[in-house]
């Protein structure tokens, strides 16, 4: 069985629940939310696999448009800074600076998928709604995509060694778009990841 998880209610309007393989969850918003909920959910279902979907903001410059989807080779945190002691930027300490995807669900994803514009590579994640002025700091991270979730819920299935890929649709490009207008796309969004994400079941990644 594997798991589908996103932040809100409106990420999951295209699910089908008749599916008795496949298992879907509501994170909530943010790092805390989404580790919390993960692990529970991991811990009482026990799902072969994680899939995170939903929207996702892209930043500028970067040949990535609203409509295109995003699927993670990566997770990193954009809103962590130990470097004072020692550490890359965006590392936790004690965890990889980037918590990779199962490159089986990945390949799983990437297949026969020519109708729908992916984009593969690290998605960032951070505690905050991505807005024009954290732009030139975010670049940093080198990052195709930020979220809210990805990151954190990737770090919950590092720990707990399931594999996890994240997949996110783009609602907005940072400094183009107006924040609020993401609303908008969340039914497409739903539709374009949850689509994806059903390509793995019945993936063997062990």
């Amino acid at each position: 069985m594997i798991g589908i998880l996103a932040a809100m209610a409106d990420e999951l309007v295209a699910a089908d629940y008749s599916l008795e393989n496949v298992h879907y969850s509501i994170t909530g918003i943010g790092k805390v939310n989404a580790a919390f909920q993960a692990t529970s959910f991991i811990l009482n279902k026990q799902p072969t696999a994680i899939i995170n979907v939903g929207c996702a903001g892209a930043l500028p410059n970067t040949g990535i448009h609203k409509g295109d989807v995003v699927v993670s080779t990566g997770c990193r945190y954009t809103d962590v800074d130990v470097t004072a002691i020692g550490y890359d930027l965006g590392q936790v300490p004690g965890c990889p600076i980037i918590f990779e995807s199962d490159k089986k669900l990945l390949e799983a994803v990437l297949k026969d998928s020519v109708d729908i514009p992916i984009h593969t590579g690290t998605i960032g994640t951070g505690d905050r709604f991505m807005q024009k002025k954290f732009i030139e700091e975010v670049f940093q991270y080198n990052v195709k995509a930020i979220d809210m979730e990805s990151a954190a819920i990737a770090q919950v299935c590092h720990w707990l060694n399931i594999p996890f890929i994240s997949i996110r649709y783009i609602s907005d490009v940072v400094g183009k778009d107006e924040p609020k207008t993401f609303t908008n796309w969340l039914q497409k969004a739903s539709e374009t990841t949850i689509k994806l994400a059903l390509k793995t079941v019945n993936i063997n990644t062990k």
